[in-house]
């Protein structure tokens, strides 16, 4: 089947993480030039709202069930209402935040600091930090599996991705990856999680029941930080 653009939306400057709540209909990208977010209205492809967030927002995330949107900035996380396009509230995390990614069943947001070697752990419905886990140098991306109950999180420096249970917030195993691992992305009903090898030019693809490695593929150059 062709794959078509079907529009192309302008939004802030230095676009940086997208997400999409199916419930309300919505696409929140976060604009780290401006330190702002775009909400698109997913149907009409059309900017509906511009929110204001904290400084040089980079990853975004849904929590749709609770009706919230979490924006990681340098140093916080903007929780928006996903509804009335409003911040609801400001918390303050780790150093140098880039990724984060919601577990709904488990009632957590993941999310990576950068500069600390950590991941804090945002209770979705009171949006305090319950937790702060410990993994390798330079956490970048990160991504839950929630029917596993596991956290994927890619350490870029070490070329290493920890795997989190989800539920005692304890890293449960350490796996080698190509280098310069950067994004990584769950697929819960293959089983796998898959992670991208920027300096290899490769996807390292984790059997995600056994937390091994099970297929290295060779995909195009210089795959996009």
């Amino acid at each position: 089947m062709a794959i078509t653009v079907e529009a192309t939306i302008a939004v802030g400057s230095a676009p940086r993480g997208v997400a999409c709540d199916e419930i309300v209909d919505k696409t929140f990208v976060a604009n780290e030039g401006p330190s702002t977010v775009s909400v698109i209205h997913s149907v009409s492809n059309t900017v509906s709202a511009t929110i204001s967030v904290g400084p040089s927002p980079f990853g975004a995330a849904c929590a749709e069930t609770a009706g919230k949107t979490f924006v990681a900035n340098n140093e916080t996380v903007s929780v928006i209402h996903s509804v009335s396009n409003t911040v609801s509230a400001t918390i303050s995390v780790g150093g140098t935040v880039f990724g984060l990614d919601c577990d709904e069943t488990a009632g957590k947001t993941f999310v990576t600091n950068y500069s600390s070697n950590s991941v804090s752990v945002i209770h979705i419905a009171s949006n305090t930090v319950s937790a702060t886990v410990e993994v390798g140098s330079s956490p970048y991306d990160i991504a839950c599996d929630e029917t596993a109950g596991k956290t994927f999180v890619v350490n870029t420096a070490v070329d290493t991705v920890s795997v989190i249970h989800s539920a005692s917030n304890t890293v449960s195993a350490t796996i080698s990856v190509g280098t310069d691992p950067y994004g990584v992305a769950c697929d819960e009903t293959a089983g796998k999680t898959f992670v991208t090898n920027f300096a290899d030019d490769t996807i390292s693809v984790i059997h995600t029941s056994s937390n091994t490695v099970s297929a290295t593929i060779s995909v195009g150059l210089s795959l996009s930080k």
